[in-house]
Order: structure tokens, then C-alpha cells, then sequence
């Protein structure tokens, strides 16, 4: 238990509808907590109250959507940190972080007699370590990288009562965008393709 501040504070919400031949479920999870309500102490004596500073919140979001031989899934993770203890010396602001996910697949399911064929596409976008709030402080610079994956794929199999044939194919780029002000990333100009 904390004296000056709670702990964690989390609700879960889930619902599902049918609309028509189709189908749809959602679900999200929000939640937000601190680390410590102590005083946070560098190795300059400088200090800050962390009830106020280090908050810890997350949302969760999921959608789902089925029709026929389709279905599709959504899902969204934002994961946020507040905080002032920099690598060396107490931050004179607050720094906001935030680890951000998005995930997108859609897919399609064909049967023709024996043969089943699944063909789906699917997309992925992570930004973590962003620094929202730029700090004053030289030991603590902004930082934001964006990585993208875009999948696309073809599955298939066929059935018979003495063996099972399984074949697929598979293609997906994958971009890493670096935008970073410092000489260490090239000025923020890095890409990787």
C-alpha cells in the first residue's frame, strides 16, 4: 500500500453483437498505476516526489469481426510512462514515453472438395521508447523509431485418407524508420527497407 497515491486502478470491458450473417467482438482494458510514491534521489542529492512522476498507464483495445468465411482482427496497445529520474541526474521536467502497437490481420478461408486454401494479409506497427514531452536535460534526447511489417500470405492443404499435403507461400516488408537527432542515427535520416 501507498500512503500518498494508489497502487493500480484497472477496468475490462468485453461485449458481442451479431449483425445479420456476421459477427463482432470487442474488449479493452485501461489501467493506470504508479511505481512508488517516495522521494527519488540522484547521486547529486537532487530529488523529486515520484507519487507525481511516475505513473504507469496502459489501454488495450480489440476488435473482431467475422462473416462467412471471413474474419478480421484489430488490436491496439498503448502503454505509457511518466518520469523524472533521467540515466544520471533528476530531470528538471517530466518526460512522457510512450510504447505504442497497432496489428491488423484479415483473412479469407476457401474450400474446394478436398483442397482448403487460407489467404490473409496482415499488418504491424510498433513505436517504442517515443518521447512525448522533450526535456531540457542534454542526458535525455528524443527519441522515435516507427517499424512497420506488412505480411501477406497464402495457405493450403489437401486432404486424403492416406497422406496430407500442406504448401504455402509467404511475403512481407519489413521498414524501420529511425528519427533520432543525433550523430549516432545519422541526424534522424536512417531508414531500413
Amino acid at each position: 500500500q501507498m500512503k500518498k497515491t494508489f497502487g493500480q486502478q484497472c477496468i475490462n470491458l468485453s461485449a458481442g453483437h451479431d449483425l445479420g450473417k456476421a459477427h463482432i467482438d470487442y474488449s479493452a482494458f485501461l489501467s493506470r498505476g504508479n511505481r512508488s510514491d517516495r522521494n527519488y534521489y540522484d547521486r547529486d542529492a537532487n530529488s523529486y516526489d515520484m507519487s507525481e512522476y511516475s505513473r504507469i498507464n496502459t489501454v488495450q483495445q480489440r476488435i473482431d469481426l467475422f462473416y462467412k468465411k471471413f474474419s478480421f482482427t484489430g488490436m491496439m496497445d498503448h502503454y505509457t510512462v511518466l518520469e523524472r529520474d533521467g540515466y544520471t541526474n533528476v530531470l528538471e521536467t517530466p518526460v512522457q514515453t510512450t510504447f505504442n502497437s497497432y496489428y491488423f490481420h484479415g483473412k479469407y478461408d476457401l474450400e474446394k472438395g478436398k483442397f482448403h486454401f487460407t489467404s490473409g494479409l496482415k499488418f504491424k506497427q510498433n513505436q517504442p521508447w517515443y518521447t512525448v514531452l522533450k526535456s531540457t536535460m542534454a542526458d535525455f534526447p528524443p527519441y522515435n523509431t516507427v517499424v512497420k511489417k506488412n505480411e501477406a500470405y497464402i495457405n493450403g492443404s489437401y486432404d486424403t485418407k492416406n497422406f496430407d499435403l500442406v504448401f504455402g507461400i509467404d511475403a512481407y516488408c519489413l521498414i524501420a524508420d529511425q528519427k533520432i537527432d543525433s550523430n549516432f542515427f545519422h541526424d534522424g535520416k536512417s531508414r531500413f527497407v
